[in-house]
C-alpha cells in the first residue's frame, strides 16, 4: 500500500512538471500563431495595395485621359483659357447663443 502512494505522489510530480514545462511553451506556440495570422492579413493588404499602385502606374503610363484627370483632380492644373468654378455649399445658420 505504501509503494503505491509513493508511485502516485511521484506521478503527481512528473505531472505537475511536465505541465511546468510544458504549458508556457504551448501559451507561446499560440501567441506566435496568432501573430503569424495577423502579420498574413497584412500581408494579403499590402500585397493588394501593390498592385493597385501597378495597375494606376500602367494606367498613368499609357492613359492620357486619365493622366490628365488625375493632373486636374489632384494637382488643379486647368489648360489654358479654362475657367474653374467652385461651389461652396451655404453653410446653415447658428444659432444665437442662449442668455441665462
Amino acid at each position: 500500500m505504501r509503494r503505491r502512494f509513493k508511485i502516485l505522489w511521484v506521478g503527481v510530480a512528473l505531472l505537475i512538471l511536465f505541465a511546468f514545462l510544458y504549458l508556457p511553451g504551448l501559451s507561446r506556440y499560440q501567441e506566435l500563431r496568432l501573430e503569424e495570422e495577423r502579420l498574413g492579413r497584412e500581408l494579403a493588404q499590402l500585397d493588394k495595395q501593390i498592385q493597385n499602385l501597378q495597375e494606376e502606374k500602367e494606367l498613368l503610363e499609357k492613359d492620357q485621359d486619365y493622366l490628365e484627370k488625375v493632373i486636374r483632380e489632384e494637382l488643379g492644373l486647368v489648360k489654358p483659357g479654362e475657367m474653374i468654378y467652385k461651389l461652396v455649399p451655404e453653410k446653415e445658420p447658428t444659432e444665437p447663443p442662449e442668455s441665462h
